[in-house]
Formats: structure tokens, C-alpha cells, sequence
């Protein structure tokens, strides 16, 4: 009997808390997940739901002042529209223990034509413009058909800024910087003062494979 084809492959947008080069912690605060936010067209949220009921928890609306509240930008897939819906799409780092043997990539076009990796080399900011791809993983002991994270291919990049820029007090020479001393602070154990303030989207990924 023929596989059915996957109904979705890839999902276009905006991309929103792009954590590919710094997974993000997962709801058990212990493991870590590779996850964006992908902000969509709403005929595209419904096709979503529509070829994959078991994703409606990870879609989610918001007016325009609630979303720029929460992503710091102003909605641009549709700007114009009363609702503006985003998508969240992850992926385990590590399955029963063990690392997930297909981390996520991002891409972008290089001077040859050809996507490369360019995951390590910059930080994707809320705002900017690709696609993402997914695959399709049915659990049979959760019986769910869902999309996990595959890959990212970055069209239009905006840099993340951490805010941490020391340019108020002047031109500042940054190579000039030595070591920093943090005196005798503990380290937090994992999970504790993560430093950005992510919002949390979508349940626990630690049951998916």
C-alpha cells in the first residue's frame, strides 16, 4: 500500500524566538528543545488544523498590541487583520537519553547559490523572514499525528540583540575586552536564571520522539 503523503513540508512566515543555536529549556525544565515561533497567514493556520487536528495546541492568536507586546515587533505577515496567528514548532534534543541523530539547521543562500549552515554564525531575531521545514511523526502511544522542527532557511535576516550593548556610554572597542570576573557567584543549576525572558509556548516535548 502507498504512503500517504505528507499533507505539509514546509510553513512560511516570520519567524519569531528562533532558538536553533541555543536550544531552549523544555516545560520539565531539565532537558532541552530546538523551537520556533512562526508567524502565519490565518488561511495557513487552518490548513494546519485542518490536515492536523493535534496541532491546534500549538496555534495561537493575538491581537496586534498582545502580539508586539509579547515578540517586541509589530505583526507584519498580515498587519492589517484583527488577529494575527503564530505557530510553534519544536524538536526534542535528546530522545530517551540520547541526542536526536538529525539536529536542526539554519540556512541561508550563500555566494555559491547553495543553502549552507549557518547556525553557529548568527542569531536568527524575532522578525525575521523564512521558511521552515517539518516532518510528520505519528506517536502510537499518544496516537497524535504532529510536526517536528527539521530545518530553518532564513530569507531575510534580523539580527538578535541581546540588549547588553555598552555603545550609551560611547564608541566602545569591544576587541579591547579581557576576561570578565564574576567573583565568587555559584552557577545557577540548569534551569535557573536563563536570562531571556522567552514566553512559553505549547505543552512538553519531552514525549514526543
Amino acid at each position: 500500500m502507498a504512503t500517504k503523503e505528507q499533507a505539509i513540508k514546509v510553513i512560511p512566515g516570520v519567524l519569531h524566538y528562533c532558538m536553533i543555536k541555543n536550544p531552549g529549556l523544555a516545560m520539565d525544565k531539565k532537558t532541552r528543545q530546538w523551537q520556533v515561533q512562526i508567524e502565519i497567514t490565518e488561511d495557513f493556520a487552518d490548513k494546519i488544523e485542518e490536515e492536523y487536528p493535534d496541532m491546534r495546541g500549538s496555534i495561537k492568536s493575538y491581537k496586534a498590541d498582545k502580539f508586539e507586546q509579547i515578540f517586541k515587533v509589530a505583526p507584519s505577515v498580515e498587519p492589517d487583520a484583527k488577529k494575527h496567528f503564530v505557530v510553534s514548532i519544536k524538536q526534542a534534543c535528546t530522545i530517551n537519553g540520547k541526542k536526536f541523530g538529525y539536529p536542526v539547521r539554519v540556512l541561508m543562500k550563500g555566494d555559491n547559490g547553495k543553502l549552507q549552515d549557518v547556525t553557529q554564525q548568527c542569531e536568527v531575531g524575532n522578525g525575521s523572514k523564512g521558511v521552515v521545514q517539518v516532518r510528520e511523526l505519528e506517536s502510537a502511544k499518544w496516537k497524535t499525528t504532529t510536526l517536528k522542527l527539521q530545518a530553518i532557511r532564513v530569507d531575510d535576516l534580523v539580527e538578535y540583540s541581546s540588549g547588553s550593548s555598552l555603545d550609551e556610554l560611547g564608541e566602545v572597542d569591544y576587541d579591547s575586552f579581557g576576561d570578565a570576573s564574576y567573583g565568587s557567584a555559584e552557577v545557577p543549576e540548569s534551569g535557573e536564571d536563563e536570562g531571556d525572558d522567552v514566553p512559553n509556548f505549547g505543552e512538553d516535548d519531552d514525549k514526543d520522539y
